[in-house]
C-alpha cells in the first residue's frame, strides 16, 4: 500500500528517509527492532553495571568515588532530557537517535578502556548524554511512526517488553560477564547491540522534517537555567545522601541555587517567544494530571526498587542472589502489565481510567513489600513485587500515550521528555524523604543500643547502614569486638539493633509510599466523578 506523508514531514522515496503516516508489516518491524535495541542499550546498562561495581572499585582503587560512577550518568542524562526532547521536535528525531547510538556505544567503549576512576566517571557522564538522547527521542519516534493510537499500542508493548527484559537479565548477565571475562566486558557488550541498532535505524527509521522549518526556535537561556537547576538539585540530593545530612556545610547553597535557577527558568518560559517547555501544556487538564501522577510514581517506584533490596539484604540477611530472585518478578511484571494494558487501551472510551488499576496494584504491592518480614516466605515477597510491576506496567506506558495524544505534534518530544524528567524529580524527592527516614531511625536506634565500654568502642563502625552489606566492615567489627571485654556480646546487641532499625526505617518509608499511591488513587477517582458530573449536567 502507498504511504501518505505525515503533516510536518517531507516524503523521500528511498527507504529510511520518508516519514509515512503509519508503518506496517516488515517495514514497521525493522524500524521498531532498531528502536527496541536502542531502548535495550539503556535498560541493560542501568542494571548490568551495578553487578560489576565491587570488582571495578577493587581494581581501580577508588572506593571513595564509588557513587560518582552512577551519579555522573544520572546528572548528565536527567539534566539534558527536556533540552534534547525539544531539539528532536525542532530538527526531527532520526539524527538524534543515530547520534545517541554513536555517543552511547562510543562512551561504553571508553568506559571499558578506563584506567582510573576519574576516567570511568567522565566516560559515564558522556554515556549519560547518549542515554538522554535515547530516552528523549527514540521513545517519541513511536508517535511519529504510528499516529494511530491503537496501532501504536502494539509497538509500545514491544518497547516495554524489551526494556523490562533487558533490565531483568542485566544483573545475571553482569555477574556472568564479570566472573568469566572481567568487568570491562559489561561495557563492551553494548558495542554489538549498538552496531546492530545503528544499521537498522539508518536503513529503516523514517526521517521527519521537524518544526524548525516552520519557524520554531530554541530557547537557549531557558535550557541553561533548567539544566543548571536540575544539576544543582541532583548534586544536593547525592551529596546529602552520602553525608547523611541535607543541610550541612555548603549543601544549602546547592539547594538554594537549584531552586533559584528553576524559578528563573519558569519566569523565562512565561516570556520567551519559543519556550523550551511551553507551560501552556500544563493548562491541558489531562497533561497536568499525568505530570502529577508521574511525579508521584517516581517517588513510589524509587521506594520499591532502591530500598527494597536493601531491606532484603541488609535487614533480613538474604544474599544478593536471593534478593535478586525475589525482586525479579517486579521487572518481568512490568512487561506483562504493559501487554495487558495495550490490549485494553484501545477498547476503552476513556483510556485514562487504566491509571486506576495501575495505582491500585502499585499501592497494594508496595504495602505488601512493607509487610515483608524476616520470616516471610520468598514466594509471598515475590508476589508483592509482582503486583508492583503489574501496577507500573499499567502506569508508565499510559503516561507517555496520554500526553502524546493530548499535545500538538510539534511538541511531542518535549512533552514526552517532560514526563520522564518529572518522574526523575519524583525519584529525587523519594531519595530525600526515605533517606531522612532511614538515617534518622538508624541513628536514634544506634545511639540507644548497647551501654558498655565495648559498645562505645564499636558504635563508630555503625555510622551507616551500609555496614550490614559490607563484608570487610563486618570483619573489622568482629576483629575489634574479639579484643574488647564482653565485645562479642556487645557486637551481637548492636547488630540486632541495626537490623531492626534498618527494617523499621524502610518499613516506614514504604508505608508512606503506599499512602501516596492511595492518595493519588483517591484523587483520580474523585476527579473522574467530578468530570462525569459535569458531563451529566451538560447533557441535561
Amino acid at each position: 500500500m502507498s504511504a501518505v506523508p505525515l503533516a510536518g514531514t517531507e516524503p523521500v522515496p528511498a527507504a529510511g528517509t520518508a516519514a509515512p503516516a503509519g508503518l506496517y508489516g516488515a517495514q514497521a518491524l525493522r524500524a521498531m527492532l532498531g528502536i527496541a535495541l536502542v531502548a535495550m542499550l539503556v535498560a541493560l546498562d542501568q542494571t548490568v553495571v551495578g553487578t560489576a561495581m565491587p570488582t571495578i572499585v577493587a581494581e581501580l582503587r577508588g572506593f571513595e568515588q564509588f557513587a560518582w560512577v552512577a551519579t555522573a550518568y544520572l546528572l548528565s542524562s536527567t539534566t539534558l532530557l527536556p533540552v534534547l526532547g525539544r531539539l528532536g521536535d525542532l530538527f526531527g528525531r532520526k539524527p538524534f537517535v543515530i547520534a545517541a547510538i554513536i555517543v552511547f556505544t562510543g562512551a561504553s567503549a571508553l568506559c571499558g578502556q578506563a584506567g582510573s576512576m576519574p576516567a570511568l566517571i567522565a566516560a559515564r557522564a558522556l554515556q549519560g548524554v547518549g542515554g538522554a538522547m535515547i530516552i528523549a527521542t527514540a521513545f517519541t519516534s513511536i508517535a511519529d511512526l504510528f499516529p494511530d493510537t491503537a496501532h501504536r499500542l502494539r509497538w509500545q508493548a514491544l518497547m516495554s517488553s524489551s526494556f523490562a527484559l533487558a533490565s531483568g537479565i542485566g544483573p545475571v548477565l553482569g555477574g556472568l560477564l564479570t566472573e568469566h571475562f572481567g568487568w570491562r566486558s559489561v561495557f563492551y557488550v553494548n558495542l554489538p547491540l549498538g552496531l546492530l541498532a545503528l544499521v537498522l535505524v539508518i536503513a529503516y527509521l523514517p526521517r521527519s522534517r521537524g518544526t524548525r522549518a516552520e519557524g520554531a526556535g530554541f530557547d537557549l537561556p531557558g535550557a541553561l537555567w533548567l539544566s543548571g537547576g536540575l544539576a544543582a538539585l541532583l548534586l544536593w540530593v547525592e551529596l546529602g545522601q552520602r553525608a547523611g545530612a541535607w543541610f550541612a556545610g555548603a549543601l544549602p547553597l546547592w539547594l538554594a541555587g537549584g531552586v533559584l535557577a528553576l524559578l528563573l527558568f519558569v519566569r523565562r518560559q512565561l516570556h520567551a517567544r519559543h519556550p523550551l517547555l511551553p507551560l501552556r501544556l500544563l493548562a491541558i487538564p489531562r497533561v497536568r494530571r499525568v505530570v502529577l501522577c508521574a511525579l508521584a510514581a517516581g517517588a513510589v517506584m524509587f521506594a520499591a526498587l532502591f530500598y527494597a533490596p536493601l531491606l532484603l539484604q541488609g535487614a533480613y540477611g538474604h544474599s544478593p542472589h536471593e534478593a535478586g530472585l525475589i525482586v525479579t518478578p517486579l521487572v518481568l511484571a512490568i512487561a506483562l502489565g504493559s501487554l495487558i494494558n495495550g490490549r485494553l487501551y484501545g477498547r476503552l472510551a476513556d483510556p485514562e481510567s487504566l491509571l486506576l488499576p495501575g495505582w491500585l496494584l502499585l499501592g497494594a504491592g508496595v504495602l505488601g513489600v512493607q509487610a515483608v518480614g524476616a520470616q516471610t516466605s520468598a514466594w509471598l515477597a515475590a508476589g508483592a513485587f509482582l503486583m508492583c510491576g503489574l501496577g507500573l506496567g499499567f502506569l508508565f506506558p499510559n503516561f507517555t500515550l496520554l500526553v502524546q495524544t493530548s499535545v500538538p505534534r510539534a511538541e511531542l518530544g518535549v512533552a514526552t521528555a517532560l514526563v520522564q524528567t518529572v518522574r526523575a524529580l519524583g525519584s529525587m524527592a523519594g531519595t530525600v524523604v526515605l533517606g531522612v527516614l532511614v538515617t534518622g531511625t538508624w541513628r536514634t536506634a544506634m545511639d540507644a543500643a548497647g551501654s558498655g565500654a565495648g559498645a562505645q568502642a564499636l558504635r563508630p563502625l555503625f555510622a551507616d547502614p551500609q555496614l550490614l552489606l559490607d563484608p570487610a566492615g563486618l570483619h573489622q567489627a568482629t576483629t575489634l569486638a574479639a579484643r574488647l571485654p564482653d565485645g562479642p556480646a556487645q557486637l551481637a546487641q548492636l547488630l540486632d539493633a541495626a537490623h531492626r532499625a534498618l527494617a523499621a526505617g524502610i518499613h516506614l518509608g514504604l508505608l508512606l509510599a503506599a499512602g501516596l499511591a492511595a492518595l493519588v488513587l483517591v484523587a483520580l477517582l474523585a476527579g473522574r466523578w467530578r468530570r462525569r458530573g459535569r458531563v451529566a449536567e451538560a447533557g441535561t
